[in-house]
This record gives C-alpha cells, structure tokens and sequence, in this order.
C-alpha cells in the first residue's frame, strides 16, 4: 500500500512538476513547496512507520506517531489552503479548471478520515476503501454539478 502510494504521488504530481519546469513557468507560490515539504516528510514518515513494524520496533513507531499526528494536522490545513492558492493563480488562464476543487477537497476529507482512525485498518480495509471511493464518488458527481463549478469560481475569486 505504501508504494501504491508514492506511486500515485510521483504518477499525480511528477509529469506536472517536470512540464512546468521544462516551459520555464513562473515559480509555484510558496505555500505550494510548503506544502510539499510537509506532504513528502509525511509520506517518508509513514514509510518509515509501516517498516518499523514490520521490523517489529513497535516503542519507535508510537514515538514517530506523535510527529505523524502534527505533520496530518498541517496537510488538512494546507492542502486545502495550497488548491485555492492554486486555482486563484490559474483562474485567467485557458486551462483553469475550477470545478476541479471537489477532487481536492473530497482528498483532504479522505485523507483525514483515514488518518483518524489511527489504528491498523485490518478488519475495516474494506470501510477505509469504501470511504475512498465514496469520497471519489462524492469528487466526480460535484465536479459534473453546475452548482459546484459556480461555487469554486465564487470560492477561487475571493483568494488574496
């Protein structure tokens, strides 16, 4: 699970992050590497967690639990933050894609729901999958509903 997931960061993130230096864009703002430092150092931690206890050096893994805890703390706040600064940056430009936030923002309420279960998810893989794909299902019909993209355009606009 855990290469599935930084997999899907590299596959998500990498192309975008390469055509964007290759055009020589402008820079990303600086909440966006912000963001990275902590969603990257969230990412290694919780690989580091994953083999502590396959290593079976479970007193390290409740140890490095408490920085886990504040480094989620600071992705539910700044992913959330980093797409509206995002999208506002972007709304002028051909491929602004608005309607785009209910991804964004159903991720970050995935995202949280997972981690606040805290323990082993084995009995409820299929509950944390559910939630996953419930919260994607959510993303998909808000980013098809015209109520949504008028509210992301209304929500993006009013970004400093």
């Amino acid at each position: 699970m855990v290469g599935l997931a930084w997999v899907g960061i590299i596959k998500g993130f990498g192309g975008s992050i390469a055509n964007h230096l290759a055009k020589h864009q402008a820079p990303y703002p600086l909440i966006v590497h912000f963001h990275a430092v902590v969603f990257v150092s969230w990412l290694v931690l919780f690989t580091v967690q994953v083999l502590l206890i396959r290593f079976k050096r479970v007193s390290v893994h409740k140890r490095l639990g408490i920085a886990m805890v504040w480094l989620a703390g600071l992705m539910v706040i700044l992913g959330p933050s980093t797409a509206l600064t995002v999208q506002h940056r972007s709304m002028d430009q051909p491929n602004a894609d608005p309607a785009f936030l209910s991804v964004q923002f159903t991720d970050i309420l995935a995202f949280s729901g997972l981690v606040a279960t805290r323990r082993r998810l084995h009995p409820a893989y299929v509950i944390g999958v559910a939630w996953v794909l419930a919260n994607q299902m959510t993303a998909m019909v808000l980013y098809r509903a015209p109520f949504w993209l008028a509210f992301s355009k209304k929500v993006i606009a009013h970004r400093p």
